[in-house]
């Protein structure tokens, strides 16, 4: 198997598009996307102030007295990663260590050969990976294991083929599914604290494609608990496909008076397009944030809940816990879900 790839954009909410090829293609390509998502969202621009990103060339380094921490990202052309290697560099810099930038350069096999010959090679203290392909991976959690050099792997066990947690490994990925039922949940609550009478909903989601979109949605239907009928859904990943298709679900469900929209570009769509049809939703909860206009938007009341990942707060527990391995390199690491905040 082998992978190729190509920036689609650069900026918040960039992705890198990446062929898998060979017979594990579409396994590996679903997994590829969901983690590339989960990690897009967990190094937000906005979530440390960051204008602008540092640049890294394959195994550049910076020394320390303590040992060098290397930072392999999928790719050191998207700013999302190396502003998480700014990060990874500081708090290195602050505990005496050196730092690593190792490009995974969209190639899984060049991660994998890079990160496994620096740890044989003793050059490493530890290792924070963000994979090409999860399960090609697994030469290096073994060498990583034998040579008792702590990992970050930001994916979860069973993405590389693992049960739970493993020594000197620590796992960091999102739980869509939770994040979800939250929404779902929050929901009800403006309901009930609102005493919407014959609430009827729109769930606007994610596209198909998009990586956790399923699990996200099914956790919406957990959290709802089959006390709210959804009335009609509709897809969109940008503001104006997202008013036009509320606008039309509006004329066939003119009494939608609860919005459940799944990204920022839903919500902001879905209130332009009630605006614009003179109404008002009683409740509007959202799954985005960590953008500064759905958040002016949510403490001036138009959106009533937000629900966002709190990204610097998973990072930060990502790092403590791989310090914690630094000392005690063969106990077993921590499996950390990315944490998210519920305001409204």
């Amino acid at each position: 198997m082998r992978s190729k790839g190509s920036p689609i954009q650069f900026g918040p909410g960039a992705v890198w598009r990446t062929e898998i090829v060979g017979d594990d293609a579409p396994k590996e390509k679903d997994m590829l996307l969901r983690k590339t998502f989960a990690v897009a969202a967990a190094i937000s621009l906005g979530a440390f102030g960051l204008t602008s990103c540092s640049s890294g060339d394959n195994a550049t380094a910076d020394g320390g007295k303590h040992g060098t921490i290397a930072f392999s990202p999928l790719s050191a052309k998207i700013p999302l990663l190396t502003s998480l290697g700014d990060f990874i560099k500081k708090n290195a810099a602050g505990r005496g260590y050196g730092y690593a930038m190792v490009d995974g350069d969209a190639d899984a096999t060049k991660q994998v050969q890079q990160i496994t010959q620096g740890i044989d090679n003793h050059s490493y203290k530890a290792a924070w990976i963000v994979p090409v392909a999860a399960q090609a991976m697994t030469p290096v959690i073994e060498s990583a294991q034998r040579a008792k050099v702590p990992l970050v792997l930001q994916a979860s066990p069973e993405d590389f083929g693992l049960k739970g947690e493993q020594p000197g490994v620590v796992f960091m990925s999102p739980d869509f599914a939770a994040f979800g039922k939250a929404i779902g949940e929050a929901a009800l609550k403006c309901i009930d604290s609102k005493a919407v009478a014959n609430p009827e909903a729109l769930l606007l989601k994610l596209n198909d494609t998009t990586a956790g979109s399923g699990d996200i949605a099914a956790g919406v239907n957990t959290g709802l608990d089959s006390k709210l009928k959804i009335d009609a859904t509709s897809q969109a990943v940008d503001v104006s496909t997202a008013q036009t298709k509320v606008s039309q679900l509006l004329i066939a469900h003119p009494n939608a008076n609860v919005i459940i929209a799944l990204n920022n570009e839903n919500a902001e769509g879905a209130l332009n397009a009630y605006k614009a049809a003179g109404k008002t939703p009683a409740c509007v909860i959202v799954g985005g944030g960590n953008d500064p206009n759905v958040e002016t938007l949510q403490k001036s009341g138009a959106i009533t809940t937000l629900v966002s990942w709190d990204f610097q707060a998973g990072l930060q527990a990502a790092w403590d816990a791989l310090v914690a391995l630094v000392n005690s390199p063969t106990e077993n690491g921590k499996i950390i879900s990315q944490p998210f905040r519920v305001v409204g």
